[in-house]
């Protein structure tokens, strides 16, 4: 990345929006969650909260401790430091050695309404749809839209489909959606308009304040669906609602 693709810029009066570039790349991801990290390790006591998104970080700090201009110039200065770490060398370990999920999902008819739709739009098999869907191992953006809702990237060009012209008004949790390039699961019952084509019977938000890990899925892990039949996510505990 180089020195003019980060900027910091005050968005109000307790925080920053740093931005890291323009367009979504499987990388970004990888350096946000690294300056993330980074930022959290070396003012962790002046930061409230740190929000990543696509191509930008939301840095958010206690007015009461420092002012906004001065904390502005404290994370300009660590962003120096992380750059002379050469972060580069840092993404490229990280895209090596960070977590790989694997997670199951049954491409039943049953759970897949657009399934169908998506093969007969592309000229292609149902076999052929789900096979392309499930071959890649996919980038964790960033989690947003609902509690532990992960935007995954980049899913094949020849079943990319644009979100649906009417969204639904409930989509069943586990559902898998793709909307662009983009696929995801729905880890609670909610609307959505992402064109469903499978459904895992993993649970991908944990309400119980006993669980230390409320999502299984950060920004910047790697995700590998795999499929399953309908026995095998019934047997999981998968749900045909």
């Amino acid at each position: 990345m180089s020195e003019q693709a980060i900027t910091v810029e005050i968005v109000s009066e307790n925080s920053l929006l740093i931005r890291c570039g323009t367009t979504i790349d499987v990388r970004l991801p990888l350096f946000i969650a690294d300056l993330t990290r980074h930022l959290q390790d070396k003012l962790g006591r002046l930061i409230s909260e740190l929000v990543p998104a696509y191509t930008s970080l939301l840095v958010i700090t206690d007015e009461q401790q420092v002012n906004i201009f001065s904390f502005q110039e404290k994370v300009e200065q660590a962003i120096l430091a992380w750059k002379s770490q050469n972060p580069e060398k840092n993404i490229t370990s990280s895209i090596a050695n960070s977590s790989l999920v694997k997670i199951p999902v049954y491409y039943g008819e049953e759970v897949a309404p657009e399934l169908e739709h998506i093969a007969n739009n592309t000229a292609l098999d149902t076999d052929e749809v789900i096979q392309l869907h499930h071959q890649p191992i996919y980038v964790v953006f960033t989690l947003g839209f609902a509690p532990g809702f992960a935007y995954m990237g980049k899913v094949d060009v020849r079943i990319a489909e644009p979100r649906l012209a009417t969204p639904r008004e409930k989509v069943v949790k586990g559902s898998v959606g793709i909307a662009d390039l983009q696929t995801g699961i729905y880890p609670q019952n909610s609307p959505g308009g992402w064109n469903i084509i499978g459904r895992t019977p993993k649970k991908m938000w944990h309400i119980d304040s006993n669980c230390n890990l409320l999502c299984p899925l950060k920004a910047g892990d790697k995700v590998k669906f795999f499929p399953i039949d309908r026995h095998e996510f019934l047997d999981l505990g998968g749900e045909l609602q």
